[in-house]
């Protein structure tokens, strides 16, 4: 006697790479250490563009100009005239992962960036110093990091 109601026969065909695929995601998805150059590169980046512009980069405004005394002295004892940019140790800090001041402390989850120069703080809060903040993240550099995260996790592309 024949079976009554319904029978389904599923039929699956690339179920093992399948399975590798979504492995390869959630394995991704917990270690994402590989892309954090890359996202490093491109907030150096950006701060490389705030500096050119002193301050006036993805929509923030300039930084307020260094007083006409201090021009003159930075001028008169062969310094840089440019705001924040004395010596160049701040800047370097900030727009080269190569260098030795660079805070580039990746983990399986996120990455720590900064700067270990100590006088960099004083700078973004204003302390004792005009207000010239230096980390400026914006919407459109997230959203650039989280497409950087998408394809690694996605496609495993770094």
């Amino acid at each position: 006697m024949a079976a009554r109601g319904l029978q389904v026969q599923l039929v699956t065909t690339g179920i093992k790479s399948t399975l590798k695929r979504l492995r390869g995601l959630s394995d991704r998805a917990k270690d994402l250490r590989p892309i954090w150059p890359k996202v490093a590169d491109d907030w150096a980046r950006m701060n490389k563009l705030t500096f050119q512009r002193d301050g006036a980069s993805s929509g923030w405004t300039v930084w307020e100009p260094i007083s006409p005394e201090w021009a003159a002295w930075k001028s008169a004892n062969g310094f840089d005239s440019a705001i924040l940019r004395q010596t160049g140790t701040l800047k370097n800090s900030l727009i080269k992962r190569s260098d030795g001041n660079f805070i580039f402390q990746p983990t399986k989850q996120g990455v720590r960036l900064g700067t270990t120069v100590k006088y960099a703080s004083f700078h973004e809060k204003g302390r004792g110093v005009p207000q010239r903040e230096l980390f400026r993240n914006d919407s459109k550099a997230e959203k650039r990091w989280a497409k950087i995260i998408e394809r690694y996790v996605v496609d495993g592309v770094t």
